[in-house]
């Protein structure tokens, strides 16, 4: 008798090892990361927005750190943000969480050197909707490109959809 709850007991543990293990396997796959080669011109979208226009002064003052920077990476799924509202059947609230490098510093807040690395929102996204992937932006501003250099006016990160630093204004530099 005491053979068979045994046999029973390990047979019962295997498949409790096994299906824990499926789970595990199941829950640690990655969702493949989409980028802008990804998304059909037909998808790009570019939402029109009542956006606040500044002048060199105000901009100036808004902004909490003013840098030149080089971009660290791409704009893609996996540092996009979006709100989808189940009410609207739609993508209501989007950016995208880029990762930059300090070349220069024109107005600092305190907290930043040359040569370091930070974050900053900007306004735009890649999301899947319906089994397809799309790209949004706002008033048509093109997203970041990894490795170009540009100046960023940046603000202080307090009302943004991610908390971090949001982007205000970006003017390219030639390298």
């Amino acid at each position: 008798m005491r053979e068979l709850v045994n046999s029973t007991g390990s047979k019962i543990r295997i498949v409790v090892i096994c299906l824990l293990g499926c789970l595990f396997f199941v829950a640690c796959q990655k969702q493949a990361k989409i980028t802008l080669e990804d998304v059909p011109d037909e998808n790009m979208i570019s939402t029109p927005t009542d956006s606040v226009v500044y002048t060199e002064e105000e901009l100036n003052e808004e902004s909490s750190v003013i840098a030149k920077v080089e971009v660290m990476d791409e704009l893609s799924s996996e540092n996009s943000l979006t709100d989808f509202s189940e009410e609207y059947g739609m993508v209501t609230r989007f950016c995208a969480v880029r990762s930059v490098r300090l070349l220069e510093l024109y107005k600092d807040d305190g907290k930043l050197s040359v040569g370091d690395e930070f974050k900053v929102q900007e306004s735009c996204a890649i999301y899947e909707a319906d089994g397809e992937y799309f790209q949004e932006t706002m008033d048509e501003i093109l997203p970041l490109k990894k490795g170009e250099t540009y100046i960023l006016y940046v603000d202080d990160g307090a009302d943004t959809m991610s908390g971090e630093p949001g982007i205000l204004r970006s003017s390219s530099v030639e390298k």
